[in-house]
């Protein structure tokens, strides 16, 4: 799905968030948008989208990708702990990634700050939305390709 920049800032404002209106440069709003019509269901798709905008010398610069926000068939059926694979809870969580090195081998957002997560305990591919943890559980943002974010001004 393509959004336009304008789009987005109206939803995120919509929802009660803070929007960064680019009075500085660099300031970067970074968005996901979760495929609503999947429900709470595991999927094996890159079906939501990452967007990214922030201002330069008083001009909007805004990008968006194809990505997941949600762990795969594979994630929650393998995954070791106890709770169960994450999925982050619909929220604002301001400051909680940096740049860092996903799994120690290519550079995405890590996450740095606790977030808000749901869990598929029972690994029956629906996310257990009664339940909500919080913590930090190295749920990092990671685009399709594998590129050098030293260049993408996050």
């Amino acid at each position: 799905m393509n959004y336009t920049r304008e789009q987005i800032e109206a939803a995120v404002k919509a929802k009660g968030y803070v929007y960064f209106d680019g009075a500085k440069d660099y300031d970067v709003n970074i968005i996901g948008v979760r495929n609503s019509s999947t429900g709470n269901d595991v999927t094996n798709l890159f079906d939501d989208t990452i967007t990214v905008a922030y201002k330069v010398a008083g001009k909007w610069v805004f990008h968006q990708w194809q990505a997941t926000t949600d762990p795969g068939t594979k994630g929650v059926k393998e995954f070791h702990a106890t709770g169960g694979v994450a999925r982050l809870v619909p929220g604002q969580y301001r400051g909680s990634h940096g740049i860092g090195l996903h799994q120690g081998k290519y550079e995405a957002l890590k996450q740095a700050k606790p977030v808000k997560v749901y869990r598929d305990a029972n690994r029956d591919m629906t996310y257990d939305e009664s339940t909500i943890t919080e913590g930090v559980y190295g749920i990092n943002i990671l685009l399709q390709f594998r590129g050098n974010l030293n260049g993408c001004l996050f």
